[in-house]
């Protein structure tokens, strides 16, 4: 994940594996041994938020098996700087299929001055995804070939493509 060592970052916001996601935990570590602030979602009703994390921090399984702090302290999301997300599949351009929720969709619109960075295996490329106006696309894609940055107004993703 060189692509956030290269950026200034205070609070980034990863998600906790499961099933097939790429596993975060050791970039995680190293975010937090660089007093980078990390949180991780927390979903309550239908709106998904980010709570402080630490390895320390207690942790249970929410009605969909998903990992999240027991005792969440949220955050206000106008201090994310980037946003990492799973994904089941991305295009060409930047679109994110997730898995069918619209959780990452309705929070970027409420961190739009946050890097968008979905986390995949090149193998979860496809030439186009069906999407509508509710959907927000991702900023860059990290995979196990580089960095691809799309179309993107987001002076810090400038010059940072590489590989892909």
């Amino acid at each position: 994940m060189e692509l956030l060592t290269a950026v200034e970052n205070e609070y980034v916001a990863c998600y906790l594996a499961q099933d097939n996601e790429i596993d975060l935990s050791e970039f995680i570590v190293l975010l937090l041994q660089r007093r980078t602030r990390v949180c991780v979602p927390v979903v309550q009703g239908n709106e998904m938020f980010f709570a402080n994390y630490l390895t320390t921090t207690s942790m249970t399984s929410n009605r969909w098996g998903i990992v999240e702090p027991t005792n969440p302290q949220l955050i206000d999301l106008t201090e994310i700087d980037v946003v990492v997300a799973p994904l089941v599949a991305f295009s060409n351009s930047g679109q994110r299929l997730g898995r069918g929720g619209g959780y990452y969709d309705r929070l970027m619109k409420k961190c739009e001055h946050a890097l968008y960075i979905g986390v995949a295996h090149s193998c979860q490329q496809s030439d186009d995804i069906e999407t509508d106006d509710r959907d927000i696309p991702l900023d860059a894609i990290v995979n196990e070939l580089g960095v691809q940055v799309f179309q993107t107004d987001k002076p810090q993703l400038t010059g940072l493509n590489s590989a892909v």
